[in-house]
């Protein structure tokens, strides 16, 4: 009997979309974000807690360097309270910090030997597949391979670790992550079904 091959190599992070709304009706992010920025201290002081673990987990995944990983998130905050009345409206708040805060980080680490760097692929590695993600995802066992996971998901270039904690931590969809990482959606959708099957291939010595 085969099990879910699920990327629990980490510990999950709660969705940013919490659940679903009434058509026409603002999202719970969409209220605390509108409270936040007439100036309510409560909704600022809610988005720094809820967000800004998986923030330093997230800038983490992309640079080794934690003080330039800590100041850049500081930073991020200080600038959404100065800023708040001009900023956007945001439906959804963890996407939109993550964007920001890859941004700063590139922007801050470029000559950096401690960047990561997230190499471009080039367009025609992009491929059909006639298989909806999650039937690449189901299948073989993981329940006692959690460990064996974790090491062979360290030997995935940077890109793709990336890509897979925005999915599995995060709980971000692809819409969300190609905007984060500024790829398309079908790209984001490619490169986290090879990352799967790479993973596959060096658990159990096969590709699906």
């Amino acid at each position: 009997m085969k099990a879910d091959f699920r990327l629990d190599y980490g510990v999950s992070e709660e969705s940013g979309q919490e659940g679903k709304h009434p058509p026409g009706a603002l999202s719970p992010d969409a209220l605390l974000w509108t409270r936040f920025q007439s100036g309510d201290p409560d909704a600022y002081e809610e988005i720094y807690v809820k967000h800004i673990p998986s923030l330093y987990r997230y800038g983490l995944r992309l640079t080794d360097d934690p003080d330039l990983v800590k100041d850049s998130v500081q930073e991020i905050f200080m600038e959404l309270w100065d800023k708040r009345e001009n900023l956007g409206k945001v439906s959804a708040i963890r996407p939109y910090l993550y964007t920001v805060l890859r941004r700063k980080l590139l922007a801050r680490a470029q000559g950096n030997a401690r960047w990561l760097q997230l190499e471009e692929e080039n367009e025609n590695q992009l491929q059909a597949s006639g298989s909806p993600e999650s039937e690449i995802i189901e299948s073989e066992r993981s329940a006692i391979l959690s460990g064996k996971l974790r090491e062979a998901v360290k030997k995935l270039n940077p890109r793709q670790q990336e890509l897979l904690h925005l999915k599995y931590h995060a709980r971000l969809n692809n819409m969300e992550i190609a905007e984060i990482t500024g790829m398309h959606s079908k790209k984001v959708s490619y490169h986290i079904r090879t990352a799967i099957g790479i993973l596959q291939g060096m658990m159990y010595g096969k590709d699906l």
